[in-house]
């Protein structure tokens, strides 16, 4: 019993146990600060925290107004070349204002010449026409016309029985033969324009001893008689009216 007791105790005391590795200190440590001391030191790294989320705060706002001020920047030249461009247009509008008024007044003048043109007739082909179709030894005394001006409606004609028209013509002859007035008639009323030929009067006069016939021929003229030489198509006449519009406004 004692010699077990030696190999238990010389065994005790030559050993040497390692605790460090199990996170004990390696000299025997006493701690004596007071809690408030960790208490401070907490509160200083919460404050310096702060702070430096502080510093980030005000940094991304400082950032924030440097890209504002940027932008601002940028939309500032841009209002201001954009403000340029239409001064330049209102500058270039302002040499050119005057042909609103111009087209206007082109478009009433135009306007005016087709009012004033609707009931045109070129009567010298109409004279001529009548002269090719007279019969031979006949000749033309006078000839007038009855047509509306530019401010009447179509003349009416007096005659019922006759189409209404647009006007007519009258013309006297005068031959000392025998008159073939049928084909006469006949042949003014193929002339195209020219409708409902009639003599209205047929006579025997006497001139300086010498007895001869004298007839008189009335026609009634439709709207196929007028040159329309100023007639404007559809299309035409209404940018005409919105020319002159524009010019009005």
């Amino acid at each position: 019993m004692s010699k077990r007791s030696n190999v238990a105790d010389v065994t005790t005391e030559g050993a040497v146990l390692d605790l460090t590795g199990l996170g004990a200190p390696a000299h025997p440590q006493v701690n004596l600060l007071p809690p408030d001391v960790y208490s401070r030191r907490g509160v200083r790294r919460v404050k310096v925290l702060m702070g430096l989320s502080l510093i980030g705060v005000v940094l991304l706002i400082l950032a924030g107004f440097g890209f504002a001020f940027l932008d601002l920047g940028k939309a500032e030249s841009e209002l201001a070349a954009q403000q340029a461009e239409v001064e330049r247009l209102m500058a270039e509008q302002a040499q050119y204002a005057e042909v609103p008024l111009v087209k206007g007044e082109i478009a009433r003048a135009e306007q005016g010449r087709q009012i004033a043109t609707a009931s045109e007739v070129s009567w010298f082909d109409y004279f001529e026409a009548i002269r090719a179709v007279k019969p031979e030894g006949w000749a033309i005394t006078s000839i007038s016309t009855q047509m509306p001006t530019a401010n009447d409606a179509s003349l009416v004609n007096p005659d019922p029985l006759s189409p209404a028209g647009a006007g007519g013509i009258t013309f006297v002859a005068e031959a000392t033969q025998i008159p073939v007035i049928a084909d006469w008639v006949a042949a003014a009323g193929s002339i195209t324009g020219f409708d409902d030929p009639r003599v209205t009067a047929a006579q025997i006069a006497d001139k300086d001893g010498t007895a001869f016939y004298q007839v008189t021929v009335t026609v009634v003229v439709d709207e196929d008689a007028f040159a329309n030489r100023f007639a404007p198509e559809p299309e035409a006449d209404a940018a005409a009216e919105a020319a002159a519009e524009e010019g009005d406004n």
